[in-house]
C-alpha cells in the first residue's frame, strides 16, 4: 500500500496501521540473519554443538 504526497512528490509505503514501512539493506539483512543463527543454535538440533561455517554465497536486492 503506498501513499503519495502530492506536495513533496514523495511516495512512502505504509503498513496496515498507516505507519511508514522501515527498509534495511541486503547487507544489514544478511548480518542480522547470521547473528540470529549464531545466537539461536538450538534450531539446528543434533548439529547445534557442531562448528558451523558462516559463509555468505550471494544475494539479489530488489
Amino acid at each position: 500500500m503506498t501513499n503519495g504526497d502530492e506536495k513533496n512528490g514523495e511516495n512512502r509505503e505504509l503498513d496496515a496501521a498507516g505507519q511508514p514501512v522501515a527498509r534495511i539493506s541486503i547487507d544489514q539483512a544478511v548480518r542480522m540473519a547470521f547473528q540470529y543463527a549464531r545466537e539461536n543454535r538450538e534450531f539446528y538440533g543434533r548439529h547445534a554443538d557442531s562448528d558451523l561455517v558462516w559463509w555468505f554465497v550471494s544475494a539479489d536486492e530488489t
